[in-house]
């Protein structure tokens, strides 16, 4: 049975298989053709070319995933030709690229964890200072930055070291204007460890993952931002500072941010 299709001009093109086998495959040919008889699950169609004077190179119709077309640039149709050596190495290089990032992330969530449990190892995201003795209306965990801030102005007096991080006014304000929150955004885990991580990266994150300093002198970094981490002495950088100390050894941190990392060797 045979029928006349595309009544419209027809771009050359090339239908590649996806996920269903046996599916029909049609390649354009270049040249002065005025029709073409295919053969598409054994039914016969002649296909009318309206522009025989096209000569486009072959375009890809069905929808492609960025890994599919990176592979088929890498790749001739052709099995028996060989991958393209530049591209093949670009693929690997974003493969390293995007598994980079994903260990990165993975990072970071260890070493908030580990903070967590220097300061806050018994409430986390609902934990306020021990030596405050107004506390606030609600969890943490359930208020807005506004509600916070309120809380933290009509008491003063006494510490406010806040949440999981266990971050102080001061610091609490000057991260809330620079990732631009609103004041009606929950104070819940999401805020939180978002406003973590950019202590972290503030710290000197990407410095010590690239090699620019030691892991030892971005462990001091981070003791700096939280009293719990010690110094390379075994003392809080805020000792005594509103009943403040370290509550780990520095043996211990040392083994975990090992531990967390363990490629980076930076301090040997």
């Amino acid at each position: 049975m045979t029928r006349q299709l595309f009544k419209k001009p027809l771009i050359p093109c090339h239908i590649v298989p996806h996920d269903v086998p046996r599916r029909a495959t049609a390649v354009a040919q270049r040249g002065s053709q005025t029709s073409r008889l295919l053969k598409t699950n054994n039914k016969s169609m002649v296909v009318q070319w309206k522009s025989p004077f096209l000569t486009m190179k072959p375009l890809i119709l069905l929808s492609e995933t960025p890994l599919q077309l990176q592979l088929r640039q890498v790749c001739h149709s052709d099995r028996s030709s060989r991958p393209k050596p530049q591209l093949l190495l670009r693929l690997i290089r974003n493969w390293v690229g995007h598994a980079s990032k994903i260990a990165q992330r993975f990072g970071i969530a260890a070493l908030l964890t580990l903070i967590s449990q220097a300061e806050s190892p018994v409430h986390g995201y609902d934990c306020v200072h021990h030596g405050a003795t107004i506390r606030p209306p609600k969890r943490p965990s359930q208020m807005t930055i506004a509600e916070i801030q309120t809380w933290v102005r009509t008491t003063p007096g006494q510490p406010h070291a806040i949440g999981r991080n266990q971050i102080i006014p001061d610091t609490f304000n000057r991260v809330v204007r620079a990732l631009g929150l609103s004041g009606s955004t929950l104070y819940d885990r999401r805020t939180q460890d978002l406003m973590g991580r950019f202590l972290v990266e503030e710290a000197g994150y990407s410095d010590f993952i690239s090699g620019r300093i030691t892991r030892d002198k971005f462990m001091d970094q981070l003791a700096a931002v939280w009293a719990g981490l010690p110094l390379a002495n075994g003392r809080s950088h805020y000792h005594g500072y509103a009943g403040n100390r370290a509550t780990i050894t520095r043996a211990e941190y040392t083994s975990a941010m090992a531990a967390i990392f363990p490629v980076r060797r930076a301090s040997n």
